[in-house]
Order: structure tokens, then C-alpha cells, then sequence
């Protein structure tokens, strides 16, 4: 199963916030995750090639999934919504359950077991080792269709 080009929905599959989507407030602010009906919740997912994915607010916009600190992935750095900064390309690996995927930054020098999680304090979307089976939950993302007027 593969993702299609379309907008989406991004909720996050974690106990923290079960109901919980991925909310832009402005460019270059964290992604936060927040309940439904709070702020931009609404992404555009495009291919970049090979399997690897482009995340935005809005392709008039350019405001896209990025990196606060791309230079130490591992240590929980928040993801932003940043116009035009690498990386701008990720991963969706999918999961069992249809329309849910892991999600993870595509950086050459990247270790391909970070995923993109949901920060335990402060409800925010970080880089992080890749779950455990027993803590996948917190790092599975439902990309939930919108369809086009």
C-alpha cells in the first residue's frame, strides 16, 4: 500500500492524544498535535520520487514538514512547517491497519531508524528512535483523505 498524491488529515495513532491532528500555526512554528478543529489541519502530500513523500500546508504556500535542527536527529528535534529548508522529503513506511504509515526524514546522512513521533510533554511531532513494538502506537500516523471539491 502506498500513499497518493492528495490532502490529507495527519492523526496521530498515541495513547497521549488519541484524537490528536497535526496542526500548523505559522511557517517556521513546531508542528503541534491538537484536536480537531485547531488551527491548519489540512496537508497536501506530493511525491518527490522513489518513494519519498513531500508534506505542506499548501502548495501555493510553500510551507513544508521540516527540521528545527537537522543536524542531531536523535535528539527528540521538533518538527516545523518551513518554506523551502531541507529535508523536505520523508518516508511513509505502512503499517498493518490501512492508511497508516511511519514517517521519516530522508537525509542521505540520516539513520534510517528515526521516525517522526509525538513528544511526550508538549504534544509536539520530534524525530526519535524508531518505536518498539510495544510503543509503536506513538509513532503510527492515519493520513485520512480529503476529497476534492
Amino acid at each position: 500500500m502506498s500513499l497518493a498524491n492528495g490532502t490529507y488529515q495527519i492523526r496521530a495513532f498515541a495513547e497521549l492524544s488519541p484524537n490528536g491532528y497535526a496542526t500548523s500555526i505559522a511557517a517556521h512554528e513546531h508542528v503541534r498535535i491538537e484536536s480537531e478543529g485547531s488551527g491548519n489541519q489540512t496537508w497536501q502530500v506530493r511525491s518527490a520520487g522513489h518513494a519519498n513523500f513531500i508534506v505542506e500546508t499548501d502548495p501555493n504556500l510553500y510551507d513544508i514538514f521540516s527540521l528545527s535542527y537537522p543536524s542531531d536527529l536523535a535528539d527528540g528535534s521538533p518538527v516545523t512547517t518551513e518554506q523551502l529548508e531541507s529535508p523536505l522529503e520523508w518516508i511513509f513506511r505502512p503499517l498493518q491497519q490501512e492508511n497508516v504509515f511511519t514517517l521519516s526524514p530522508y537525509i542521505d546522512s540520516a539513520d534510517v531508524n528515526m521516525c517522526v513521533g509525538v513528544g511526550v510533554e508538549d504534544n509536539e511531532m520530534v524525530i526519535q528512535q524508531c518505536a518498539t513494538e510495544e510503543d509503536q502506537r506513538r509513532q503510527a500516523w492515519e493520513f485520512i483523505s480529503i476529497p476534492l471539491d
